[in-house]
């Protein structure tokens, strides 16, 4: 009964953030301030819409499907995203905690409440971000800096200061005798041709093993989450630039290095990597799909980078069966990343193809 209540809980807090994850939408693609006005506006006359409109699901008929000041209909569209983001917030409470989604969870049993209580705020909050980024790309063709940054900031800061396992895998793994992998001063006062050490060097060495084990899973937390940072969006920059030099052309925005920043900063920079290598899958079926049903030959890649970024934190642990080994080996791991390049450049020369073919074929119509 208690599980039913939470997974009541989770759709309704699900059904809020779709509610501002389009309120994300509206506004900041725009450059206006998530928080002021207050009360949600006209997309048309910036009018203010009514109270009825601001609860969740049915607010759509509570205001009067039609903006009062204009009468311009208002977005249907809230509504799907409502859903969409309930959907995942409600899905990632069920993986947490019912027991049949064990198997793709994250989180051994041996994690207490609290933990996994913070572990679902913390990629409810990523799905979030992930929904506006994506529907801001296919309205706007960007990402706003102010949902990538802030993100970025919510990532590493959480990660930082609240439970160091809300990451899937950390940068390393600390010893208990951390300070006997520590370099002795006198080995520097050697180097130097000094005879001792500095009294001060050994106190600056005894004062950092001694904070470094009362404080060493903030530390830790902080690093996996800006090197995933790093790595992220590092790793779609370098995509960018090779891509933007073959064809003589932007061919990924920037917004998508800030929107696989974010991710990293969430998730580390092992999931970072294994999203971008799902990526092009979603560019393949769902791009080319989504281009033939709605007829747009501008294709976004920032909804791909999302897709693969929370099929990562649904099915992690199956995901990480596979590729633990390949992490363990770094070559393979820049093997990998040289073939996805090779991978990301034919699909991007499929997509081209077949925009001219179409295009010649409605040419050809006329």
């Amino acid at each position: 009964m208690n599980w039913w209540l939470g997974f009541a809980g989770a759709v309704f807090l699900g059904l809020v953030a779709g509610q501002w994850a389009d309120r994300m939408v509206v506004r900041l693609a725009l450059g206006r301030s998530f928080f002021w006005p207050f009360r949600d506006r006209c997309a048309k006359c910036h009018g203010a819409l009514p109270w009825g409109w601001s609860v969740p699901l049915v607010g759509y008929w509570l205001a009067g499907r039609k903006c009062p000041a204009c009468g311009t209909r208002l977005r249907r569209r809230a509504i799907f995203l409502q859903i969409l983001t309930a959907s995942l917030v409600a899905g990632l409470y069920a993986l947490y905690f019912w027991q049949v989604g064990v198997y793709f969870a994250r989180t051994p049993l041996s994690y207490d409440n609290h933990q996994i209580i913070a572990l679902w705020i913390y990629h409810s909050i990523l799905a979030t971000l992930l929904v506006a980024a994506t529907f801001i790309d296919f309205d706007w063709l960007i990402i706003p800096d102010s949902i990538t940054v802030t993100g970025m900031l919510i990532g590493i800061a959480l990660g930082t200061f609240w439970y160091v396992e809300l990451h899937p895998v950390l940068l390393f793994h600390p010893r208990p005798d951390f300070s006997t992998g520590l370099v002795p001063p006198d080995f520097f006062a050697k180097q130097l041709g000094w005879e001792t050490a500095p009294a001060w060097m050994e106190d600056l060495r005894l004062a950092f093993n001694d904070h470094w084990r009362h404080h060493w899973n903030r530390w830790l937390g902080f690093l996996t989450g800006l090197v995933g940072l790093l790595v992220g969006g590092g790793t779609v920059w370098i995509v960018r630039a090779i891509c933007s030099w073959i064809f003589r052309v932007e061919a990924i925005g920037f917004g998508d290095v800030t929107l696989m920043a974010m991710v990293g900063s969430f998730l580390g920079w092992q999931t970072s990597v294994i999203a971008f290598f799902l990526a092009p899958v979603s560019a393949v079926f769902v791009g080319i799909f989504g281009w033939i049903f709605t007829g747009n030959r501008m294709i976004p890649y920032g909804p791909h980078l999302s897709i693969a970024s929370m099929a990562c934190v649904f099915f992690w642990r199956p995901l990480w069966w596979y590729c633990v080994e390949l992490f363990e080996h770094m070559g393979i791991v820049f093997f990998m990343a040289g073939a996805m390049i090779v991978v990301l450049f034919m699909v991007a020369s499929i997509i081209q193809a077949v925009k001219m073919l179409a295009g010649g074929l409605i040419r050809g119509k006329r």
